[in-house]
Protein backbone atom coordinates (compact mmCIF):
# COMPACT_ATOMS: atom_id res chain seq x y z
CA UNK A 1 0.00 0.00 0.00
CA UNK A 2 0.64 3.50 -0.32
CA UNK A 3 2.87 4.97 2.68
CA UNK A 4 1.27 7.73 4.84
CA UNK A 5 3.63 10.25 6.90
CA UNK A 6 2.52 14.10 8.44
CA UNK A 7 3.36 17.13 7.24
CA UNK A 8 6.91 17.90 8.97
CA UNK A 9 7.39 14.04 9.94
CA UNK A 10 10.32 12.59 9.33
CA UNK A 11 9.97 10.34 6.24
CA UNK A 12 12.25 6.94 5.96
CA UNK A 13 12.22 4.71 2.79
CA UNK A 14 14.34 2.06 2.31
CA UNK A 15 14.94 0.21 -1.01
CA UNK A 16 15.31 -3.51 -0.93
CA UNK A 17 16.37 -6.44 -3.71
CA UNK A 18 19.92 -6.68 -3.73
CA UNK A 19 20.82 -3.42 -5.78
CA UNK A 20 24.06 -2.63 -6.01
CA UNK A 21 22.40 1.37 -6.23
CA UNK A 22 19.92 2.95 -5.27
CA UNK A 23 18.84 6.47 -6.36
CA UNK A 24 16.01 8.39 -5.31
CA UNK A 25 14.16 10.64 -7.67
CA UNK A 26 12.15 13.18 -5.80
CA UNK A 27 9.00 15.29 -6.97
CA UNK A 28 10.92 18.46 -7.22
CA UNK A 29 13.12 16.77 -9.48
CA UNK A 30 15.91 16.61 -7.37
CA UNK A 31 18.06 13.27 -6.55
CA UNK A 32 19.17 11.35 -3.91
CA UNK A 33 21.74 8.88 -3.79
CA UNK A 34 22.00 5.81 -0.95
CA UNK A 35 20.32 4.11 0.82
CA UNK A 36 17.76 4.48 2.91
CA UNK A 37 16.13 7.84 1.67
CA UNK A 38 15.60 10.51 4.80
CA UNK A 39 12.80 13.21 3.60
CA UNK A 40 10.72 15.97 5.67
CA UNK A 41 7.33 16.95 3.54
CA UNK A 42 6.31 20.28 3.98
CA UNK A 43 3.43 20.25 2.44
CA UNK A 44 -0.14 17.92 2.43
CA UNK A 45 -0.23 16.10 -1.05
CA UNK A 46 0.70 13.13 -2.66
CA UNK A 47 4.08 12.57 -3.15
CA UNK A 48 5.51 10.55 -6.50
CA UNK A 49 8.66 9.26 -5.04
CA UNK A 50 10.65 6.89 -7.60
CA UNK A 51 13.31 4.23 -6.53
CA UNK A 52 15.78 3.34 -9.39
CA UNK A 53 17.79 0.73 -8.24
CA UNK A 54 21.00 -0.82 -10.12
CA UNK A 55 22.37 -4.31 -10.14
CA UNK A 56 25.12 -3.61 -13.01
CA UNK A 57 25.82 -0.90 -15.39
CA UNK A 58 23.20 -2.09 -17.79
CA UNK A 59 20.55 -3.51 -14.97
CA UNK A 60 17.96 -1.55 -13.64
CA UNK A 61 14.68 -1.44 -12.37
CA UNK A 62 12.42 1.47 -11.11
CA UNK A 63 9.12 1.84 -9.09
CA UNK A 64 7.68 5.02 -8.45
CA UNK A 65 6.00 5.14 -4.66
CA UNK A 66 2.63 7.38 -3.91
CA UNK A 67 3.37 8.98 -0.57
CA UNK A 68 0.59 10.72 1.17
CA UNK A 69 1.48 13.29 3.20
CA UNK A 70 -1.37 14.47 5.65
CA UNK A 71 -1.74 18.12 6.93
CA UNK A 72 -0.53 18.69 10.33
CA UNK A 73 -2.35 21.19 13.20
CA UNK A 74 -0.90 25.38 12.62
CA UNK A 75 -1.04 26.22 16.46
CA UNK A 76 -1.73 29.35 17.30
CA UNK A 77 -1.28 30.77 20.95
CA UNK A 78 -1.63 34.16 23.38
CA UNK A 79 -0.68 34.63 26.55
CA UNK A 80 -3.73 36.35 28.25
CA UNK A 81 -3.50 38.61 31.71
CA UNK A 82 -6.16 39.12 34.33
CA UNK A 83 -7.86 41.74 31.70
CA UNK A 84 -8.54 38.92 28.82
CA UNK A 85 -6.00 40.95 26.65
CA UNK A 86 -3.08 39.80 24.40
CA UNK A 87 -0.11 40.60 26.97
CA UNK A 88 2.48 39.56 24.15
CA UNK A 89 3.73 36.79 26.42
CA UNK A 90 4.20 39.13 29.46
CA UNK A 91 2.63 38.46 32.61
CA UNK A 92 3.55 40.68 35.93
CA UNK A 93 4.77 38.67 39.19
CA UNK A 94 2.21 36.82 40.65
CA UNK A 95 -0.83 38.06 38.45
CA UNK A 96 -3.34 35.49 37.34
CA UNK A 97 -3.10 34.55 33.29
CA UNK A 98 -4.34 32.07 30.68
CA UNK A 99 -2.76 30.84 28.14
CA UNK A 100 -5.09 30.43 24.46
CA UNK A 101 -4.67 27.64 22.02
CA UNK A 102 -6.38 26.89 18.24
CA UNK A 103 -5.97 25.17 15.45
CA UNK A 104 -6.22 21.42 16.53
CA UNK A 105 -8.53 19.19 18.09
CA UNK A 106 -6.98 17.99 21.13
CA UNK A 107 -4.17 19.24 22.98
CA UNK A 108 -1.47 17.83 25.78
CA UNK A 109 -0.19 20.94 27.87
CA UNK A 110 3.85 20.42 29.43
CA UNK A 111 5.81 22.77 31.65
CA UNK A 112 9.02 23.23 30.75
CA UNK A 113 10.65 21.52 33.44
CA UNK A 114 8.56 18.36 31.88
CA UNK A 115 7.49 17.24 35.13
CA UNK A 116 3.81 17.78 34.10
CA UNK A 117 2.07 16.32 31.05
CA UNK A 118 -1.60 16.54 31.25
CA UNK A 119 -4.14 16.92 28.36
CA UNK A 120 -6.25 19.93 28.17
CA UNK A 121 -8.91 21.80 26.39
CA UNK A 122 -7.43 24.67 24.29
CA UNK A 123 -7.33 26.96 26.87
CA UNK A 124 -5.12 26.85 29.95
CA UNK A 125 -5.90 29.43 33.03
CA UNK A 126 -3.11 29.57 35.60
CA UNK A 127 -3.74 30.92 38.88
CA UNK A 128 -0.58 33.22 39.35
CA UNK A 129 -0.04 33.80 43.23
CA UNK A 130 3.34 31.30 42.65
CA UNK A 131 4.45 32.61 39.54
CA UNK A 132 7.61 34.28 40.88
CA UNK A 133 9.68 33.30 37.25
CA UNK A 134 8.90 32.90 34.15
CA UNK A 135 7.61 29.62 32.58
CA UNK A 136 7.50 27.81 29.18
CA UNK A 137 4.83 25.19 28.59
CA UNK A 138 5.00 22.82 25.42
CA UNK A 139 2.13 22.28 24.00
CA UNK A 140 1.47 19.62 21.35
CA UNK A 141 -1.71 20.18 19.42
CA UNK A 142 -3.48 16.53 17.62
CA UNK A 143 -5.78 16.96 14.26
CA UNK A 144 -8.19 14.20 12.86
CA UNK A 145 -5.95 13.21 10.54
CA UNK A 146 -3.65 11.31 13.66
CA UNK A 147 -1.05 14.65 13.16
CA UNK A 148 0.58 16.60 15.70
CA UNK A 149 2.10 19.90 15.92
CA UNK A 150 4.12 21.15 19.19
CA UNK A 151 4.89 24.94 20.15
CA UNK A 152 6.87 26.20 22.60
CA UNK A 153 4.82 29.21 24.83
CA UNK A 154 7.09 31.42 26.52
CA UNK A 155 5.43 33.57 29.45
CA UNK A 156 7.95 36.42 30.41
CA UNK A 157 7.02 37.87 33.73
CA UNK A 158 7.00 41.76 34.18
CA UNK A 159 7.69 43.56 37.14
CA UNK A 160 5.34 45.56 38.94
CA UNK A 161 6.78 49.52 38.45
CA UNK A 162 6.66 51.14 41.81
CA UNK A 163 5.15 54.38 42.14
CA UNK A 164 5.72 57.20 44.81
CA UNK A 165 3.98 60.76 44.51
CA UNK A 166 7.08 63.60 45.23
CA UNK A 167 5.70 66.75 46.62
CA UNK A 168 7.51 69.77 46.03
CA UNK A 169 5.52 72.41 47.96
CA UNK A 170 2.22 72.08 49.82
CA UNK A 171 -1.46 72.55 48.12
CA UNK A 172 -3.84 74.88 49.83
CA UNK A 173 -7.54 73.73 49.41
CA UNK A 174 -10.28 76.54 48.99
CA UNK A 175 -10.99 75.61 52.94
CA UNK A 176 -7.76 76.65 53.89
CA UNK A 177 -6.70 73.13 55.05
CA UNK A 178 -3.02 72.28 53.40
CA UNK A 179 -2.20 68.34 51.68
Amino acid sequence: GDSVVCQGSTLTMTGQGGCNSYTWLMPDSSVRYGNPLTYIPTEATILPIKLIGTYSSSCTVEKVFPVTVKASPVISYSVLGLGETDTDGYVCKGSDYGVDASGADTYTWSVSDGTEEKSYDKNLKIKGDNLQTAVTYRITGYNGNNCSTTVKVPVRLETLPKVRINRSKDIVCPDGDTI
